[in-house]
């Protein structure tokens, strides 16, 4: 006589239920998963910046008090230079980093794209020649400035995140890039403008208190659009995308790759994550003009 097997498999119903489970799972996992990734991107930025500023300040210590400079003053106004201001400014600070300069070499070859000077969640890091991912302030590298000058470095931002889609805030990138023509236009052009300009467009107006020479940043046009001498400067700095600098209306994206915050560097060597909105406040009470009060 033959024995009768018991055997036990999942009805169809309970098999639904587990993949629903798993389901329900895996929407609540996943975005903890891609938050916790963001996190850890943004905490290794902070390191980045905090090694840029650090070789910054070590650097002006070796060189009289004088910080690295990135624009050229020899007119008066600081002005874009070219992609070699913005290899000589990272090669001057890679003695104190040794991680190498990012964007191109001369030769074409692209290098550096994991070194300090690129945010890993940068949607940039791909784009040729790209310089990097951090904007300085024009108070700071954008014309002769030492240490000393700064009225309160705590207090005193030096850098933050460059916008998202820098071709579309400057020029296009060619392709394929230029690299046998060192005087194409594409490496004098806006491209390599690493720096943010705080102060008044209009370089002859010695009597605007935002003057480049009087080290006051102007309000920013897209949060004091009622202020008659605000200036459309902001717009580098990523979640303040201002098509005010285009010549277009007035906007404000608000939300960068980090959400509400950016990563800002001091003049003192901290870093801090804080929304744009909190480093400018008023003429009077903001963290990037060099002369307080």
């Amino acid at each position: 006589m033959a024995m009768k097997r018991n055997t036990q498999a999942f009805t169809l119903i309970e098999l639904l239920v587990v993949i629903a489970i798993i389901a329900i799972l895996a929407a609540i996992l996943f975005p903890v998963f891609a938050q916790a990734k963001l996190a850890a991107k943004k905490a290794v930025s902070v390191s980045n910046m905090k090694q840029i500023i650090t070789a910054t300040i070590m650097y002006a210590g070796d060189n009289d008090d004088t910080m690295p400079r990135t624009m050229d003053t020899s007119t008066g106004f600081p002005e874009t230079i070219s992609w070699w201001a913005v290899g000589n400014y990272q090669n001057a600070l890679n003695p104190y980093i040794k991680t190498g300069r990012g964007g191109v070499e001369a030769d074409g070859r692209s290098t550096g794209k994991g070194s300090v000077w690129f945010d890993s969640a940068d949607p940039d890091n791909n784009t040729p020649a790209m310089w990097g991912s951090y904007a300085n302030s024009g108070f700071m590298t954008g014309q002769d400035r030492m240490m000393t000058t700064i009225e309160d470095s705590a207090g005193t931002i030096h850098s933050g995140l460059r916008i998202s889609n820098w071709q579309r805030a400057t020029v296009t990138v060619p392709n394929p890039l230029p690299l046998s023509n060192s005087s194409d236009p594409f490496w004098s052009s806006e491209f390599f403008d690493i720096c943010l300009d705080p102060w008044t467009a209009d370089r002859n107006n010695l009597a605007s208190p935002y003057h480049y020479s009087k080290g006051k940043a102007a309000p920013p046009c897209s949060h004091f659009p009622s202020d008659p001498l605000c200036e459309d400067w902001n717009g580098q700095i990523e979640g303040e995308w201002n098509q005010g600098i285009h010549g277009l209306p007035r906007t404000r994206r608000g939300d960068g790759r980090y959400g509400k915050v950016n990563i800002f560097s001091f003049a003192d060597g901290h870093v801090k994550t804080m929304p744009f909105a909190a480093t400018y406040k008023s003429p009077q009470e903001n963290l990037w003009s060099i002369t307080k009060g």
